[in-house]
């Protein structure tokens, strides 16, 4: 049984390596799999069961409940459409969400969005 889990574990850890290789290379799954002569249905399997196995591994203690934060932009009762001419001061990159933010943003929202992008 030992031996088992032993290659499970080999096979699990070289499963990781690919994954990594694939997000690191910047390649959709398509063409990285096409590149080193995978089939991009094992790669989407072993990354599925990966990802169970290790959410199965958290101890539930350790799993924070989930939140929501409602995020409501602020009262503009004279305007129906976004301001044209919007210049962003600060653009930030979180997990692929763009936040374009200037000196008239509200602090509260700005918190409010890099919370719930954090926790996405």
């Amino acid at each position: 049984m030992n031996t088992q889990l032993t290659v499970k574990d080999l096979q699990h850890q070289a499963w990781a390596v690919k994954i990594q290789e694939q997000i690191k290379s910047g390649l959709t799954v398509s063409t990285w799999c096409s590149q080193n002569g995978m089939n991009t249905k094992t790669f989407y399997y072993r990354r599925k069961q990966l990802r169970g196995e290790l959410i199965d591994s958290v101890p539930t203690s350790r799993l924070k409940p989930l939140s929501f934060t409602e995020l409501v932009p602020p009262a503009e009762p004279d305007r129906q459409c976004p301001d044209s001419s919007f210049e962003a001061q600060l653009t930030i990159d979180v997990n692929g969400a763009v936040i374009s933010v200037n000196q008239n943003t509200p602090r509260q929202l700005l918190i409010d969005v890099m919370n719930a992008v954090r926790h996405a």
